[in-house]
């Protein structure tokens, strides 16, 4: 899940925008649905998680379309960026539903150590076979930077927090972090790194963002409405 995931979105990142990188692994939640119909032996869909699965695909359609089609981009995107980051999203999801078969009680460090421990030889390997050459970047420099904080928050902090609410919390909580994820990064890439936000790109966001709370929350809702009196 994580040397895969992580392998495969810096592949797509060199000409995707971090927007809509995080937009795609929004899917991440219907994915591992689907996943856990086939592994975990989890009862189908109901229908208004199919709806879910309707809208968001939908709009992740459009989303692509308009990346893909844009003339005016000054680095196009590439489908094979997409492939990838799909890749990443579903190598991503498998892994967590697979965790779920595993009865092990083990510390949010414990499982971050491991975790990291195991992916660093497939990465160092990747590393050999598809590029083999080390630039060390200036630590004032914003690649430096990056670096620093990839390392310490988005894996250390980053995968101690991501197996703390594995264990800790509802369900439901740790799904509302997949409705606000796409959002605020969408927000960061248009202020830090200039990202253009289209029409195209807010509607297919507001479908897929629509999808995950209809898939959260939906059957809620129906029976929300179906309990609530009438006059």
């Amino acid at each position: 899940g994580v040397a895969g995931g992580m392998f495969f979105t810096y592949l797509a990142a060199r000409t995707m925008p971090s927007g809509i990188l995080s937009l795609i692994f929004g899917l991440a939640p219907l994915l591992s649905g689907l996943f856990a119909q086939k592994i975990l032996g989890e009862k189908s869909f109901s229908l208004s998680r199919k709806l879910a699965l309707i809208l968001a695909f939908s709009g992740l359609l459009i989303v692509c379309y308009d990346k893909l089609f844009e003339v005016q981009a000054a680095v196009p995107i590439r489908l094979i960026d997409f492939m990838f980051v799909l890749c990443a999203v579903s190598l991503f999801s498998l892994s967590g539903v697979l965790i779920k078969k595993v009865e092990l009680d083990m510390h949010p460090v414990a499982s971050t150590v491991g975790t990291l421990t195991v992916s660093m030889p497939i990465f160092i390997l990747s590393w050999l076979i598809f590029d083999g050459d080390f630039i060390m970047p200036s630590l004032g420099s914003r690649s430096g930077w990056s670096i620093i904080y990839l390392g310490v928050f988005g894996s250390l902090f980053g995968f101690v927090g991501y197996f703390y609410i594995l264990k800790r919390l509802s369900a439901s909580t740790v799904s509302l972090v997949t409705l606000i994820t796409p959002v605020l990064a969408m927000f960061l890439g248009s202020q830090l790194n200039g990202e253009v936000i289209t029409d195209n790109l807010m509607i297919g966001a507001t479908l897929i963002i629509l999808g995950l709370f209809l898939y959260f929350f939906g059957n809620k809702a129906v029976w929300i409405l179906a309990l609530s009196p009438r006059k």
